[in-house]
């Protein structure tokens, strides 16, 4: 896989959690809801590194 699909398909991850937060504000989203109810062995991870990478992304966003 090249490094553009690893970062296109973060990027459908990263949308599909930002959609599933403001669909259902103030709830927890399950692991399994961001991958078609097939997470990752290490889903709960998964899931938080595509917080932070959001986080960071939205940092850097802010600062100009």
């Amino acid at each position: 896989m090249t490094r553009t699909n690893r970062c296109g398909s973060r990027g459908v991850k990263v949308r599909a959690l930002l959609a599933r937060l403001a669909m259902e504000p103030g709830r927890i989203v399950p692991a399994d809801a961001i991958w078609d109810g097939h997470p990752p062995d290490n889903g709960a991870n998964a899931l938080q590194a595509l917080v932070r990478t959001e986080q960071g992304s939205t940092r850097r966003r802010t600062r100009h």
